[in-house]
Parts: structure tokens; C-alpha cells; sequence
């Protein structure tokens, strides 16, 4: 006999106490009582795949792979729903393994920088994870959002904050700006070939001067590569997303572009989405933006060399009202501020104008153009500026917004031709056209 079989225990006593209470109280009540037997549902309940989806969102993506070997449920389930990879390392981007998540919107690819560790060794860019990435990111067919960069501990704010590579700051390798311009060829490409969307929100790419291509000092953009016929920058205006090269062309050496101004204006308007005609808001948005860019501020003092010109120029100035400022130095001299577009970015900008039509331009408001215009903060730092007076103009700016069609008041304006004042000589230059130059 099993000794097992005859031995009570106290879970068996009180499963058949249980049932013989059932027994009496389907005899007294007249009706069969129906027990209920166990299910998978009255099992320790699960996460919903969703959920568990959503805390993978969170995680690096190498403990999100590590998850995925628990189940199907997790392997399968939950990996449909995940939505956010964060890449630690190169070898994680194998599309091959990313294809199961293909519903993937967003992803932060944090391996391409390193941050150096000890203060002035500079950081190092990941070769592994430049050459791997766009094809990684091509293997996502849902995505939105992209971000390649790096992670740096902020000591200041206690926080980790994102890091995007930049050659000045960067010591390793030795070729590294050039696998960086590497990614961007590879980025272009994709764009090109329609293998990532256009409306891609792309981060840590195209920002200030990672392309390097602008050679420092530079007025308009000339190239400080031995190749006169550069063609990177022109495919990163034709095939980047549009939003983040709109916000990049008025800006001389934030973007690091080795195009100018004219160049710019050819490469946007070739291209295959013709943001000139679809997207009219961001379009002006970028003019007003690039007029800004290509505004300047002259200043010209009392005193100091060319005294016997630049001082009757001045008080004629402030005679017709013109604003003027005083240093705040001992010998607090007058000086005059005015304000002009030199002639060569004025050509771009009637350009510009010309690619956007007179529909766009007529709903430019002279006075959203003017305002973008602000003296610069060490300006006002220094010295003590007139307010109430009227703007000083050079009158070749002036007739050029004009032939733009923006109906500037010359009441409101004092305007001089820095061609015809010796005082501005310094200035000739800027006002002069190709032909006149030469």
C-alpha cells in the first residue's frame, strides 16, 4: 500500500471539508451547485503585451533583447508594440534582430560619441556605429524620429544629457571627421532613395558646424577643401528633411555649408518635394530668416581716424534725426548706427523672392521684415543708444527691399549712399557688384 494515499494532510481536510459543505448545501436547497474548475484565466495574472511594450520603451536595447528570450510572450507579443529603441553600443545595430520590432517610431542611436572621461582628451566617434547606423535606421519602416549622438554626465545639473558629435571637440580617431561626413553621404543617400522618409525628425545630425565645410572667416561661403565642386552640402539642402534645412540656410556658419547664399536658394528650390510651392509658411519663415542673417550694423565714431570726415558726417546725421549712441568710455564719442544688406546678399535675396513668387512675398509685412533686425547685445552693453530716432539706412538697401515689393516709408528713414561718403569708405566694398569690383 502507498503510505502516500492514506496520509491526510491539512490542505486535503480542508478541501474535503469544503466539498462536504457543498454536499449539504445542495441537499438542502434542492438544487445541484456546479463547481467550478481551474482555467488558464484564474492563473496568476499577466502584463498585457502592451505594457510590458511600454516599460521596454525605457530600457537599452541589449536588456530589451535579453527580455525578449523569457517568451513568446515577450518575444513576440510585446516586441510588436515596442516603440523606442535606445542603441548603447555598434554591435547592437544588426537589422536582422530589429526586424521583429516593426513598429518602431522612434530610436536613439547613443553609441556614435563617446565623452571623454577626463577633462581635455576630447571625445571619440564610434566607426562602428557610423558606417552601421543608416542601415539600421532604414530597417525600421515605421520611423519618425531619430536621434545619433552620445550621452555626457552633467555635473552641473546632476543629469545625463545628449551629446552630438562636433570636430572641435572631438580627438578620436584621427579620421574622425571624415567617417562623420561618411554618416552624412549615407544619410543623403537614403534620403535620395526615398529608404527614409522625408518627414523624418533627424537630431544630432546637421547641426552647427559639424560638415566643416566652411572655411573660417569666410564673408559668404567659400570652400576650404581642395574639391571647387563640393557636393555634399548641395545634397544636404536637396535631400535632408525639409524642416531642419530650412532652418539651416539663412545661417552663414552655424550649419558649416560651403555654399553661399545664391547656392543655397538653387539647391532648395531643386528640390523633388518643391517646398517653394507647398510649403509657403516655412518658406517665408525661412526668408525673413535669411534677411536677418544678411542684415549688418555699421557704426561710425566721432572721433579717432578720419576725424576731419567721420565727425560732420555724424552731427548731419543727427541733425536729420538719425539714431546715434555715446560710448560709455571717458571720452564718450557720438557715433552713428546704420543699417544695410551688402549688395552680393541682396542679389540672393531677389533671387529668393523670385523662386517663392509674389503670392508669398506679398504676404511679407514690412513690418515682420524690419523687426528681425536687432542691435547686437555688446552694443547696447558699451554704450547708450537714442531710442525714438529714425533708422539710418544705406540707400541701396533700401531700394533693393523696395523692388521686393515692400513699401518702405523714406519719411521714417534717413538714408545715406556709403559709394558717395568718404566717411564710409571702409564700407565701399560691400556695395559694389561683381562687375564693379573687377
Amino acid at each position: 500500500n502507498d503510505p502516500d494515499a492514506t496520509m491526510s494532510t491539512p490542505t486535503n481536510t480542508t478541501s474535503r471539508k469544503r466539498k462536504a459543505d457543498a454536499n449539504d448545501d445542495e441537499a438542502s436547497s434542492g438544487r445541484k451547485l456546479k463547481l467550478s474548475k481551474p482555467s488558464a484565466s484564474s492563473s496568476p495574472a499577466h502584463l498585457p503585451a502592451s505594457c510590458l511594450a511600454a516599460i521596454l520603451n525605457f530600457m537599452e536595447y541589449g536588456e530589451v533583447r535579453r527580455c525578449l528570450l523569457a517568451g513568446k510572450t515577450m518575444a513576440v507579443d510585446a516586441a510588436s508594440h515596442v516603440e523606442t529603441l535606445n542603441i548603447m553600443n555598434a554591435s547592437e545595430l544588426v537589422t536582422s534582430a530589429a526586424r521583429r520590432f516593426a513598429n518602431v517610431t522612434e530610436i536613439n542611436i547613443l553609441s556614435l560619441i563617446t565623452a571623454s572621461e577626463a577633462s581635455g582628451t576630447g571625445d571619440t566617434l564610434s566607426v562602428g556605429t557610423a558606417i552601421r547606423s543608416v542601415p539600421f535606421l532604414i530597417s525600421l519602416p515605421k520611423l519618425k524620429r531619430a536621434y545619433l549622438g552620445g550621452l555626457h554626465w552633467n555635473i552641473d545639473d546632476k543629469k545625463w544629457s545628449k551629446l552630438c558629435y562636433l570636430d572641435g571637440a572631438t580627438n578620436g580617431p584621427m579620421d574622425h571627421l571624415s567617417v562623420f561626413r561618411g554618416l552624412v553621404d549615407q544619410l543623403c543617400g537614403a534620403f535620395l532613395s526615398r529608404s527614409l522618409s522625408p518627414s523624418l525628425h533627424l537630431e544630432g545630425v546637421f547641426v552647427q558646424d559639424q560638415i566643416n565645410c566652411l572655411k573660417d572667416g569666410s564673408e559668404d561661403g567659400y570652400r576650404s577643401h581642395p574639391d571647387p565642386n563640393c557636393r555634399r552640402c548641395w545634397n544636404v539642402i536637396t535631400s535632408f528633411p525639409l524642416t531642419s534645412v530650412l532652418e539651416k540656410i539663412p545661417l552663414r556658419y552655424d550649419c558649416g555649408l560651403c555654399l553661399n547664399y545664391s547656392e543655397r536658394i538653387e539647391a532648395l528650390a531643386s528640390r523633388h518635394d518643391n517646398p517653394l510651392r507647398f510649403q509657403p509658411q516655412a518658406v517665408m519663415k525661412c526668408f525673413l530668416g535669411m534677411t536677418k542673417d544678411m542684415f549688418r550694423i555699421g557704426t561710425i565714431h566721432s572721433g579717432g581716424d578720419f576725424v576731419d570726415v567721420r565727425k560732420p558726417f555724424v552731427e548731419r546725421i543727427k541733425l536729420q534725426g538719425g539714431q546715434t549712441g555715446r560710448q560709455h568710455n571717458g571720452a564718450r564719442s557720438l557715433f552713428v548706427l546704420f543699417e544695410y544688406i551688402p549688395v552680393k546678399h541682396m542679389q540672393a535675396l531677389k533671387k529668393f523672392s523670385i523662386a517663392i513668387g509674389p503670392s508669398v512675398m506679398s504676404s511679407i509685412l514690412e513690418h515682420d521684415l524690419l523687426s528681425t533686425v536687432s542691435l547686437p547685445s555688446w552694443l547696447l552693453v558699451d554704450n547708450a543708444i537714442d531710442d525714438g530716432k529714425k533708422r539710418v539706412f544705406a540707400r541701396q538697401t533700401c531700394e533693393g527691399l523696395v523692388q521686393l515689393g515692400f513699401d518702405l516709408a523714406s519719411k521714417d528713414l534717413v538714408l545715406i549712399d556709403p559709394l558717395n561718403e568718404a566717411a564710409l569708405q571702409n564700407y565701399h566694398h560691400l556695395f559694389r557688384s561683381e562687375e564693379e569690383a573687377s
